[in-house]
Formats: structure tokens, sequence, C-alpha cells
């Protein structure tokens, strides 16, 4: 009997389970948390303010950690800390994710800002012309061809946007933080529709595949046999009229945007092999 907590006669029952609570949780939940690791979040918002830093490498992390933490370099652990701040969600750290683990986003922000203008339809008489083909590949077929990105990203006159993605490297590290939050799928092939342009880095992000191609794929796979669990494996050589199947049921509705992370992610995991003449 909980209502008996903090009387002279508790009740022992309760009194068991919050020990043995305690006893579980302790060693996940009780760590010793340095307080001089508090005031990094307010140095890295002051740091993405007044420089439009939207990231910092890991050395950078350490040397303002070292500034803001005035300790012996010994017990700065710069690893713990920012782990403990990308759980709090002042910034965000990837350290198993190669191209991520050695960088540090501090503005959160603005990598939100940035994600965003990929997702905002541009109406067709404010599409520069020389990137039309390339807008309806991605409102009608789900397709970002990067030079497309690189456009949108250039002209949205965000100076901070602007000046972090003019380079392959850092378009690189917007992209996958995209993947890692199952925004797109790395098709890790290039295409060109412009004559005599170089290739471009071609990604597919199906939140913007248009109403009327959800139809038609709809169209296309109603009444499909989907291949057994045996066939339909990343190696796989079963022909795949579409790049993707949706999902429809007439009792069941399906949130439309866990929808979209999980085709990511199923297109992530039965990826073809590189080289395989599957597309």
């Amino acid at each position: 009997d909980n209502s008996l907590a903090g009387s002279d006669t508790p009740d022992e029952g309760v009194l068991w389970l919050r020990q043995k609570i305690v006893e579980v949780t302790k060693p996940t939940l009780e760590l010793p948390l340095p307080l001089c690791w508090l005031p990094f979040t307010v140095a890295v918002r002051d740091l993405a303010k007044k420089q439009s830093v939207p990231w910092i490498t890991l050395r950078q992390a350490t040397d303002l950690a070292r500034v803001v933490f005035r300790v012996p370099d010994d017990n700065l652990d710069v690893p713990g800390m920012v782990s403990f701040h990308h759980h709090l969600g002042p910034v965000l750290h990837y350290n198993k994710i190669p191209g991520l683990d050695d960088k540090v986003i501090i503005d959160v922000a603005w990598l939100l800002k940035v994600i965003s203008l990929l997702f905002v339809p541009t109406p067709k008489k404010h599409q520069d012309p020389k990137f039309r083909r390339h807008y309806d590949l991605l409102y009608d077929h789900g397709i970002l061809l990067e030079d497309l990105a690189e456009h949108i990203w250039q002209s949205s006159g965000h100076p901070s946007c602007m000046a972090y993605t003019k380079t392959p490297q850092q378009r690189s590290v917007i992209f996958k933080v995209m993947a890692k939050f199952l925004l797109l799928c790395d098709t890790e092939q290039t295409m060109s529709i412009v004559e005599g342009a170089q290739p471009s880095r071609m990604f597919f992000i199906p939140a913007l595949v248009s109403a009327s191609r959800e139809k038609e794929l709809l169209s296309t796979t109603e009444g499909a046999t989907l291949p057994s669990a045996e066939a339909a494996t990343p190696n796989s050589e079963v022909e795949r009229s579409a790049p993707m199947v949706l999902y429809s049921g007439e009792q069941t509705t399906f949130p439309q945007s866990v929808f979209w992370c999980l085709a990511v992610s199923c297109l992530h995991r039965f990826k073809p092999d590189p080289g395989s003449s599957k597309q």
C-alpha cells in the first residue's frame, strides 16, 4: 500500500520494491557528472551564434573544452562530454558513422533549416530554367541530384547555409545526417540529365514522390505477388519494376511519416551490390 509512505508503518512490500529498482538501475543511471561539463552548452551556443559555425571537429571541441573547463587535459573526457550533450540535444555527434565521427554539430537549428529547404516545394515560376528537369525528377520521382541540392542551398539567401554547402565534403555531412534519420537513401550512383554536364550523385527521397506517382505505383503493383522471404534477399535476382512498393490497406492506417522512414530503411537493407546489373 503506497499510501502509507512517509508514515510510521510504511508498507514493507513497497520498500522492498523501491530497493530492487534502485539496485537494478543504479549501475546505468547513477553516473558521475562533472559540473564543469554544464557550461559547454552555453559555449557552443555562443560559438555558433557569433561565428555562424554549424559544426566543429572533435579537436576543436577539445580546444573549446580546455578553455571552458580549465582542467588538466587528462580530466577533459571530451568524448564522454560530447555524448552527454548529444543525448541532451544541444549538439549532435555520431561517432560510429564514417564521415560524421569527427564532426560535432553545434547548431541543430541550422541543420533543420538546411534539410527543410529540400522538402519545401519550389513553384515552377520560381524554378531556375537550367534546373527544370532536376525539379521534375525530384517532385515526380523523389530522385534528388546533388547539383540541385547545391543550387537550392546556394540560392537560399541564408549566409551560413550558403557558406557550409559549397563543397562536396560539406554537403556529404548533411546527406549522411539525413540518411541517419531515414530521410533519404544514397543510391551510390551518379546521373547526368544535362548533356555535357558532370555526373551528379543521386539520392532517393520517398517522401517527395508526388501523389500522382504514388497512384501510378499502386496501380502497377495492385494484385502483384511479392517474392518469398527466401527470394527477397539483398543478393536476390528478383526483378523490381519500381524503386519501392507503397503500402495500401483498407482496414489499417499506417502513419505516413513512419512509412517513409520504413521505406528508406528497406532500401538501405536491400540495396543491390556494387557492380550489379540490377538497378
